[in-house]
């Protein structure tokens, strides 16, 4: 499976994760990802609800939920937020 290495960030609690995603899955898919993973490390600082979108840490864009990771050509090293 071909993956993209994205650096995540939570405003919420400050922090910045590195996580690796299918490339050809949803952002839906991506985020539900992601918040099962944050729920597994279960540190409390942040709590992640299913309302929880991803977006562009540099411009604070959200991604369309119904596109694929590959189609918004998220490289290596993007960085992202989930808010």
């Amino acid at each position: 499976m071909n993956k993209v290495l994205l650096e995540l960030f939570l405003p919420a609690s400050g922090k910045f994760f590195d996580v690796r995603i299918p490339r050809q899955i949803s952002v839906y898919q991506a985020t539900q990802m992601i918040i099962c993973m944050l729920e597994e490390m279960n540190t409390g600082e942040y709590m992640p609800d299913m309302a929880a979108v991803m977006c562009d840490a540099k411009t604070g864009e959200q991604y369309d939920i119904n596109v694929s990771i590959d189609s918004l050509k998220l490289c290596n090293g993007t960085k992202i937020m989930l808010v």
